[in-house]
C-alpha cells in the first residue's frame, strides 16, 4: 500500500529536516489501522521495523504509532501476541541504552498507554462507627468555636468501656495527626479532660513524651514536623489554654 510505501521511505531516510512529518506518518498509520484502512499485521509490521532501527527518529515514531493505535494492536485478537513481543523487545531495548529523559518518558508514556498496569484495589479499613465519630470531632470538627462542644461528646463516652478508653487514649496521643492550626483546640479538650479522667489525661501525656523521645532517637528529617507538633501539643497542655 502506499502509506507502507511511505512510511519506509521516512524509516530509510535518516535526516532530521523532516522530523514532523515521519512522527505525522507513524499517527496516520496508527489511525487508518483502527479504522481498517490498514491492516493490524501491516501496522505491527512497521512498529518491528521502529522497534529494530531504534534510533532517536525512530522513537518518536514508535511513540507515535503506540500512542494512536498501541492499544487498539494490543487487544486485538490477532495481533496481542506480536504486539507484546515487540512491547517486551522495546523495554529491553529502553534500559539497555543510554537515552535522555525526555525520549525515556516518551518510550514509558507510550507503553504505558497500551498496556496500564491492573489497578490494584487497596481495601479501606472499616473502623466501627464510634471509631468514626472520635475521627470526626479530632480531624473536621474540632475548631476554636466548637472546643467545647468537642469536650462535651468527649466526656459522654463511656470510658468504663476498655476498647474505646483505648481508642480515645490513642487519638488525643497522636497530636501528629490533628490539623496544625488546632493543636492548642486538641490540648484543650485534653485539659478538660483531665479534671474527670485524671488517669488517662496522664497516660496521654506520657504517650507524647514517649514519641517525642522516640523521634529523637532516630533523627530522621521526616520526623522533624511529627516532633514538632508533639512539642507544640505538650506545651498547649502543660498551660492548659482556656476553652
Amino acid at each position: 500500500m502506499i502509506i507502507s510505501k511511505d512510511f519506509r521511505y521516512h524509516v530509510r531516510k535518516k535526516d532530521q529536516i523532516h522530523f514532523e512529518v515521519k512522527i505525522k506518518n507513524a499517527r496516520y498509520i496508527g489511525e487508518a489501522t483502527k479504522f481498517g484502512i490498514l491492516s493490524r499485521s501491516e501496522a505491527t509490521t512497521c512498529l518491528k521495523i521502529l522497534v529494530i532501527d531504534f534510533s532517536i527518529v525512530a522513537i518518536e515514531m514508535i511513540c507515535g504509532l503506540l500512542e494512536s493505535a498501541g492499544r487498539f494492536l494490543f487487544r486485538s485478537p490477532d495481533s496481542h501476541q506480536k504486539t507484546k513481543l515487540l512491547l517486551e523487545q522495546l523495554k529491553r531495548k529502553k534500559n539497555s541504552k543510554n537515552l535522555d529523559a525526555r525520549l525515556l518518558a516518551q518510550l514509558d508514556n507510550a507503553i504505558y498507554c497500551c498496556n496500564p498496569p491492573t489497578e490494584v484495589h487497596r481495601e479501606v479499613e472499616k473502623r466501627p462507627t464510634l471509631h468514626e465519630y472520635i475521627h470526626r470531632l479530632l480531624y473536621d470538627l474540632l475548631s476554636k468555636r466548637t472546643v467545647a462542644f468537642v469536650l462535651k461528646q468527649f466526656r459522654k463516652m463511656n470510658w468504663k468501656d476498655v476498647e474505646i478508653r483505648e481508642y480515645i487514649i490513642d487519638a488525643l496521643s497522636a497530636g501528629y495527626n490533628v490539623k496544625f492550626s488546632v493543636v492548642h483546640c486538641a490540648a484543650s479538650v485534653l485539659a478538660g479532660i483531665s479534671e474527670y479522667h485524671e488517669e488517662e489525661a496522664i497516660e496521654i501525656v506520657d504517650n507524647i513524651l514517649e514519641d517525642i523521645k522516640a523521634t529523637m532517637e532516630f533523627p530522621d528529617p521526616k520526623f522533624n514536623q511529627r516532633r514538632l507538633i508533639q512539642v507544640s501539643t505538650l506545651l498547649s497542655i502543660l498551660l492548659k489554654p482556656e476553652n
